[in-house]
């Protein structure tokens, strides 16, 4: 490379926030904001004499003449934006961030390239919503007086080696002083960047890879050996611990792109990206492949390989050699063991086995898996011993709801894998077979698989199979009510992934601990670790992640009593979800505005509410949570004295429990059935008895909180205060130890204070039934729908559940 064409420069990244779930919702509107946020961008750039290198989808990659040019640029943007958004909907808002930088750029073919392009690239990234970002050259550079900019710290970018002090530039001196340091950087925090500290952190040298889908271009039935040797070839990589390579998933986003391998980089965060043909023909394949390193433009190894259909591995060890080869990297031994042993010496087999593990990974529907299932017995039929073809096979009739000749067929492949001292297969046999029983739930059996395979890949120190095991450990330990080993499988699991850089699972992980966490009811920790999660979702993007988390965080601070903040997230996660049109998570974000009218004794608009919740869960055909709305709406109409409607509604809940009978604990409804009956019989001892005996098996225990509260007041109404005040300090044993988790004494008074909360904590009252929440409602004689006769008045159809209200 010529010295002429490497020079210092001023550049600019821009994105805008939330494009991408946008154009998920409506595509013609995406694109027309996008139009308009050209339009107003494009001519400040040129005004300053800025050079717009290329436009990236919604990113604009942009040159200056100087720091100072480029900074004017920068503000007169997010100023312009911000006029705009004062007067449009909420629908029409354009919000983007900006990095800047200064550095070294290397000039070819009207294109600019060099490390200091992919830095300023990542600086963007990690700028928030409305906001600039720039680094500690770009600052020292700018000489207007104007600008107002506060240290964000060191901060960890995807896949560059050193951390970069990185700043944020405010638009005005209003937006300066009213942030303080620590307040920067709780924002920054929450929402994902990795501020580093210097002092204690440790530098490891690694490569990042993009491995792109392998094109084939042959014929098209032939695609089922592109699809493998590009999972194959990305597992590989994975193997190597010097190297830092996109998911196979993250990969397939790229297959039919319209973008340059340098964009594709960056927005994968790489260096290097591995791309590749292949051709078959006959029994043979013939793969291309080059690398291009993205900070020089150029292509710095390229090289073809062809091999018989029976030494497809060779042409994968191959391909890892060359590649390690020019990082100066040695070939694991891990990896060597796993080319060492031959798929099978039958072509005809392969093809066939790569055709039926193809319609396993890619292909859903039963016809298709079927005729996976028929690929993978012809393979077997040419050779009995295929280990991975009797894998698979047997995971295809799992999916089929074959559970019995799924588990004869994994144990069979795992006593081959056995014989053959095949440890990656066995692996992969014992992760499989963990899946199985987990499905089951045989989670004894699971978790001796589990505990298998993970001796395995600590053995072969692959830090990412390892982690994934660690997940799943932590998976089976929270089903099998061990909370804290789960706890430890999960932490150890995050710091394995921090040393890859697998930003997506440790937001994953993080997810589970808060799964953990909120089944412990310790919700300020689940909180914590939701907003975790959070950070990695937004920074990464993933939208219908950061959707998720932000209900689940929700739901975990109305647990807490906070229905403020409780809003402020769901009121978040809603256009979301509304987005991707989540019927299940729509039903959770009307429960919680139910609770949140509650708060303000808006009896009627909750329940409003919770029907609608129920009509949501009834669209997600999940019977469980539809049902448990439905009780929900049980507990406010006994609340308020509506006992004629509960006990009508009653009968409803009852007619709908019968279609989850096994799966359902009845314990709390029954509860409430007894309770509703006491306000008008005095002489339940024997039922009483009955109850007291269903209730002892529920392992639930927020609804033994209410099963007791109710219990208690059921033992009022029959003079019997021992018993109530026995069941009643039940209620409050499995309250008060929740709340002592709370430091802060703001959110114990929350919690002390919630609807249902502050009942249990004072005293109980004898409920009095007012005359008119007593009335019988007037009530058809026979239900419209089907014809019932009802002569006990029903208010709900016991045959077919209509409404009888006249």
């Amino acid at each position: 490379m010529s010295s002429q064409n490497i020079s210092n420069s001023t550049i600019m990244f821009t994105d805008i926030m939330g494009y991408s779930s946008m154009v998920n919702k409506d595509q013609k509107h995406a694109l027309d904001l996008l139009d308009t946020h050209d339009a107003i961008i494009e001519p400040i750039i040129e005004k300053n004499k800025g050079i717009i290198i290329k436009k990236i989808g919604d990113a604009i990659f942009a040159e200056f003449e100087s720091p100072d040019k480029c900074y004017d640029t920068a503000i007169s943007i997010q100023n312009e934006l911000t006029k705009r958004n004062l007067v449009s909907q909420a629908n029409d808002y354009i919000n983007i961030r900006i990095g800047l930088h200064t550095g070294e750029v290397i000039r070819k073919d009207n294109d600019l390239f060099g490390h200091d392009v992919n830095l300023c690239s990542r600086i963007e990234s990690v700028a928030m919503k409305d906001s600039i970002a720039a680094s500690a050259e770009f600052i020292k550079q700018v000489t207007n007086n104007s600008c107002l900019s506060r240290e964000i710290g060191y901060v960890k970018l995807k896949n560059i080696t050193h951390p970069q002090k990185l700043y944020r530039i405010y638009i005005n001196k209003e937006d300066y002083d009213q942030e303080t340091s620590r307040q920067l950087y709780d924002k920054c925090n929450d929402n994902g960047v990795s501020i580093v500290d210097m002092d204690s952190y440790k530098i490891e040298e690694s490569s990042s890879i993009g491995m792109l889908y392998i094109n084939n271009i042959g014929d098209a039935k032939d695609e089922t050996f592109s699809y493998s040797l590009s999972s194959e070839l990305i597992s590989d990589l994975e193997n190597i611990n010097e190297v830092r390579c996109p998911s196979f998933n993250q990969i397939l986003n790229y297959k039919k792109s319209d973008l340059g391998y340098d964009d594709i980089a960056r927005q994968l965060e790489v260096e290097y990206i591995l791309s590749g043909n292949m051709f078959k023909k006959d029994n043979s394949l013939k793969i291309t492949c080059e690398l291009l390193c993205i900070n020089t433009g150029n292509v710095i190894w390229s090289d073809s390989f062809e091999e018989s259909l029976s030494n497809i591995k060779n042409i994968r060890k191959r391909i890892i050699n060359s590649i390690l080869n020019e990082f100066k990297f040695e070939m694991p031994q891990k990896l060597l063991d796993i080319y060492s042993e031959k798929i099978s010496s039958n072509d005809e087999a392969i093809e066939l086995y790569l055709k039926g593990k193809y319609c396993y990974n890619f292909l859903e529907s039963s016809e298709e898996l079927n005729k996976g299932k028929d690929f993978l017995e012809k393979a077997l039929e040419l050779d009995s011993n295929l280990v991975e073809a009797i894998s698979i096979h047997g995971m295809i009739l799992h999916r089929l709801g074959n559970f019995d000749a799924a588990e004869s067929a994994l144990l069979k492949a795992q006593d081959i894998a056995i014989n053959k001292n095949y440890n990656q297969g066995l692996a992969d046999i014992y992760k499989y077979l963990q899946s199985i029983y987990s499905d089951k739930g045989q989670y004894d059996k699971a978790l001796i698989f589990v505990e298998k395979g993970l001796k395995i890949q600590i053995d072969l120190h692959n830090n990412l199979f390892e982690a994934q095991l660690r997940m799943d450990y932590a998976n089976l330990l929270n089903h099998m009510g061990k909370p804290q080993n789960s706890i430890e499988q999960n932490k150890q699991a995050i710091l394995l992934l921090k040393k890859i850089e697998e930003d997506r699972l440790i937001g994953i992980s993080n997810a589970i601990l808060f799964n953990t966490y909120f089944t412990m009811f310790d919700y300020s920790k689940a909180i914590e670790y939701g907003k975790k999660a959070l950070r990695l979702f937004r920074k990464l993007k993933m939208s219908n992640f950061e959707g998720r988390i932000l209900v689940i965080i929700g739901e975990a601070y109305s647990k807490v009593g906070d229905y403020e903040s409780m809003k402020n997230y769901t009121d978040l996660a809603s256009p979301i979800i509304r987005g991707f049109n989540d019927v299940f998570l729509l039903g959770k974000l009307d429960f919680f505005e139910s609770e949140y009218l509650l708060k303000n004794e808006s009896l009627n608009e909750a329940i409003d509410h919770i029907d609608k919740s129920v009509d949501w869960y009834d669209l997600a055909d999940n019977q469980i949570y539809k049902i448990e709305m439905m009780v929900e709406k049980l507990k406010l109409l006994v609340e308020f004295n509506r006992l004629e409607e509960a006990k009508s509604y009653l009968k409803k809940i009852q007619i709908q429990s019968n279609k989850v009978k096994g799966s359902y604990d009845f314990s709390l409804i029954n509860t409430i059935d007894f309770f509703i009956k006491s306000r008008n019989d005095k002489d339940l001892s024997f039922d009483l008895d009955d109850l007291q005996n269903k209730i002892k098996s529920s392992k639930d225990e927020s609804k033994n909180i209410y099963i007791y509260w109710y219990l208690a007041r059921i033992y009022q109404s029959m003079d019997n205060s021992s018993l109530s005040s026995e069941y009643h300090n039940k209620a409050k044993a499995i309250l008060n130890p929740i709340c002592d988790r709370f430091e802060d004494d703001k959110k114990k008074k929350y919690f002390r204070n919630t609807f249902y909360h502050k009942k249990i904590f004072g005293e109980i009252d004898e409920i009095r039934i007012d005359d008119e929440a007593s009335k019988t409602t007037s009530v058809f004689a026979f239900c419209p729908k089907c014809g019932f006769d009802n002569k006990q008045n029903f208010q709900f159809c016991p045959s077919c559940g209509n409404d009888l209200s006249s």
